[in-house]
């Protein structure tokens, strides 16, 4: 076999193989984008007088790293004499924000944006003007980006977002401790 042919055969199976791998990761990206089933969980304080009541909607990604930063917080709410309200970003989740002191969205950044469930989920949200708001987001690179963008919706919808936390992948090791300074953090801005 000619020198030519076999370099022809190595090309078309490395473009064969990085066709297949972008095609598998953007198959695997789309199926993180799609609405996950609910994780209804409540989280009570131990006083008899509660400070207030929050809702914290995520949309866990790939890793479930968010969901990870978002039972950090709610443990935070919590231990500050919070009642707290968890659930994945769905059609199910609760949008009537009437019932909350406080709205906690949290979602993976892909590309620099914030999951469709999360974005979906902030459109259906009803009782939003005033309320009280808090962003987070993951990723392996700048998360910052995908806060300003809820940010964005949340205020036009008449929300108020006090405060945002950018969690990095690497920083996954200190999910309590930084979600634990944010939680105190946010508290001194809402006073």
């Amino acid at each position: 076999m000619s020198a030519v042919k076999i370099v022809l055969i190595i090309v078309v199976v490395v473009v064969a193989l990085v066709g297949i791998g972008a095609g598998a990761f953007f198959y695997f990206l789309r199926g993180w984008d799609s609405e996950q089933l609910s994780k209804k969980d409540t989280l009570k304080p131990e006083v008899s007088k509660i400070a207030g009541r929050a809702l914290i909607i995520y949309h866990p990604g790939a890793m479930a790293y968010t969901e990870e930063v978002a039972y950090g917080i709610g443990k935070a709410l919590q231990a500050r004499g919070w009642e707290v309200h968890l659930d994945r970003a769905n059609s199910r989740a609760i949008s009537d924000l009437s019932e909350f002191n406080l709205l906690c969205v949290g979602s993976p950044t892909y590309g620099g944006s914030p999951r469709p469930p999360i974005v979906n989920y902030i459109n259906r949200c009803s009782n939003l003007e005033k309320k009280m708001c808090l962003v987070f987001a993951t990723g392996f690179y700048d998360p910052d980006e995908s806060n300003k963008k809820m940010q964005n919706l949340l205020e036009a919808k008449g929300g108020k977002v006090v405060s945002s936390l950018a969690l990095l992948t690497k920083q996954k090791n200190q999910v309590d401790e930084l979600t634990g300074e944010f939680v105190e953090k946010m508290m001194r801005q809402m006073i």
